[in-house]
């Protein structure tokens, strides 16, 4: 376990990751991710979902209005993982071969990474995980490269599948269940969070918190 004793959590929870992906092995090509094989379609989201904020009822104010004043950081990062992850850089990422998704490890670590912090992500801790999980299992120097792009991308795809549950009526550009996969149950948590949160502003809060430093944030 992550927090036995004498085992920091980021630590821990790299050692943990690293045996798991031994155990599950690599492939020499990993297949493209929903969000990133439709990232063009993500734009189109967006103007979408702006559309439906507007016409907001009580339950979904919070983040309608999170997503109107911030927009432009998801656009940001569409056009940061477009320009992170062009096709000839993706097809250098192995992938994993569990449950026959074939999903890039480095999409994998930085989902574990985000787990692993509560989904506050700093410099020294990203710096943290990676070296530790190194130790048992070397990243290429691409996969290391795609790790911040990666980030940004599980951070999306955890807003996507939040506000959808909040506005089923705007059709996600991914399919969810491919998108999310075998997710760690907290990281599927922090995405129902997002959305069904009661607290005062807790949807806009917790956006704030734990996604918009990771999404918006410079590479």
């Amino acid at each position: 376990m992550a927090d036995i004793e004498g085992t920091d959590p980021i630590s821990g929870a790299a050692d943990e990751t690293a045996t798991r992906h031994q155990l599950t092995g690599l492939i020499g090509r990993s297949a493209p991710l929903p969000i990133w094989a439709h990232l063009d379609a993500m734009k189109d989201w967006l103007a979408r979902a702006r559309q439906a904020a507007t016409q907001a009822d009580q339950r979904g104010s919070a983040a309608a209005e999170w997503l109107l004043d911030n927009d432009y950081q998801i656009q940001r990062a569409i056009l940061q993982i477009g320009e992170g992850l062009p096709k000839a850089f993706y097809a250098k990422l192995p992938g994993l071969a569990e449950d026959g998704l074939r999903r890039p490890r480095a999409h994998q670590v930085a989902q574990s990474l985000l787990l692993a912090s509560h989904l506050q992500v700093s410099l020294s801790s990203a710096v943290e995980f990676v070296v530790r999980y190194q130790n048992k299992m070397p990243l290429s120097i691409a996969e290391t490269w795609a790790i911040p792009t990666m980030l940004r991308i599980v951070c999306l795809e955890m807003i996507v599948t939040g506000f959808t549950q909040l506005f089923p009526q705007v059709a996600p550009p991914f399919a969810l269940t491919n998108a999310m996969g075998k997710a760690p149950e907290e990281i599927r948590s922090a995405a129902h969070y997002i959305s069904t949160s009661n607290d005062k502003d807790g949807i806009a809060d917790a956006i704030d918190a734990f996604l918009l430093p990771l999404v918006g944030g410079s590479s």
